[in-house]
């Protein structure tokens, strides 16, 4: 049994580069996350209010307790990569 969510995502800081989005869930009894999605690429999120990255229709399982979300990207003229990780709990 699983859940199903979407997801919209938009730049709203500055101009970056090379942006990539993973998603993951947990699994009870492991420390082990598994990837729910091939690695996003998205140009539309390097340009600050470009249009919102949509994934619509991904399953969760109802087992899962957290769903994380990982963005790397990398700022214009540099070559250090960032990251924000975002954490949402399914009771």
């Amino acid at each position: 049994m699983y859940h199903t969510y979407c997801l919209n995502m938009k730049n709203v800081g500055k101009d970056v580069h090379d942006v990539k989005v993973q998603l993951f869930r947990n699994e009870s009894n492991s420390n082990t996350k598994y990837g729910l999605l091939p690695t996003m690429e998205s140009p539309e999120l390097s340009q600050k209010d470009g249009h919102p990255l949509h994934v619509s229709n991904f399953g969760l399982s109802e087992e899962a307790t957290d769903l994380n979300i990982v963005i790397t990207w990398k700022e214009k003229g540099a070559e250090r990569e960032y990251q924000e990780t975002f954490t949402f709990h399914q009771k």
